[in-house]
């Protein structure tokens, strides 16, 4: 028995070659979930958690045969792929503007390595958006300027 009682559009075709369907909701708005997703939704009855990925068992993402998908955790899909990162809760910092020690989660931590790939980073692994605004405010005006004489 399916899980969706709502109305579905699908399967759409992206660029890429992957299929992804449409669910109207009753108040009349769309969700786009990913086709494979939705087969294996279908085929065990029930929603995949937020913790569950479909995996596609012969590499194929093409190919959504239900005897091809399977569920796995996010943690499994990981290991079976080989993208495992280290297991730390994350690292621990010294504010420079208040001197506080504090922790940054993995996440956090990717996060601030892609905002410096992109240049939106600010300098230092500073506790909170405040610190750096503090910083910042101090630190203005303070350029080391070398005489030219």
């Amino acid at each position: 028995m399916s899980p969706y009682t709502q109305t579905i559009y699908g399967p759409h075709k992206e660029k890429r070659g992957r299929k992804h369907v449409y669910i109207v909701m009753p108040d009349g708005t769309r969700k786009h979930i990913q086709y494979h997703r939705y087969l294996l939704e279908v085929h065990l009855g029930r929603f995949l958690t937020d913790d569950e990925v479909a995996h596609h068992k012969n590499g194929d993402p093409t190919d959504n045969r239900i005897e091809n998908l399977e569920a796995l955790t996010r943690r499994e899909h990981e290991i079976l792929h080989g993208k495992v990162r280290k297991d730390y809760i994350g690292c621990q910092f010294h504010c420079p503007s208040c001197f506080n020690l504090f922790t940054l989660s993995r996440e956090q931590m990717r996060a601030r390595e892609k905002n410096a790939r992109h240049g939106t980073a600010t300098k230092g692994p500073y506790c909170s958006p405040s610190c750096a605004a503090k910083d910042r405010l101090n630190n203005f005006g303070k350029l080391n300027l070398r005489s030219s004489v």
